[in-house]
């Protein structure tokens, strides 16, 4: 009799799932391949939310973002001519890397749901 109500205890524990608050940062060079990604992931977020409801399940998902970040501006000045002789000609060049911060409360399985979104070569999250 004792075994039988440690495993009902223990399946119990397995179905809920605890809820922990996650924090998404998402860096690349070009802003519309942000911006792209981010909507995605909003809007699964949204569905996963309306299907917890249709289904009268109590999943807690709340999504807060995606909040810009400052843009890192990383910026190398070398000089034209390669021997060193000559009028001093300079290049600039620069790369602006854009960050984009969404935090989700949510489930594990729910924010491997929300995550498998198709990325574009070179996005870190």
């Amino acid at each position: 009799i004792l075994m039988d109500d440690h495993k009902e205890k223990f399946a119990k524990d397995k179905v809920e799932e605890e809820v922990n608050r996650w924090r998404i940062t998402i860096n690349h060079k070009n802003v519309r391949e942000i911006e792209d990604v981010c909507k995605k992931i909003v809007d699964r977020s949204n569905d996963i939310m309306l299907k917890a409801k249709d289904e009268n399940l109590e999943e807690e998902i709340t999504v807060r973002g995606p909040v810009r970040m400052p843009t890192k501006v990383l910026s190398i000045m070398t000089r034209k001519a390669p021997c060193g002789n000559g009028t001093e000609t300079f290049d600039r060049f620069e790369m602006r890397i854009h960050k984009r911060v969404i935090d989700v409360t949510c489930s594990q399985s729910n924010l491997k749901n929300i995550t498998s979104v198709t990325l574009p070569p070179g996005l870190i999250i």
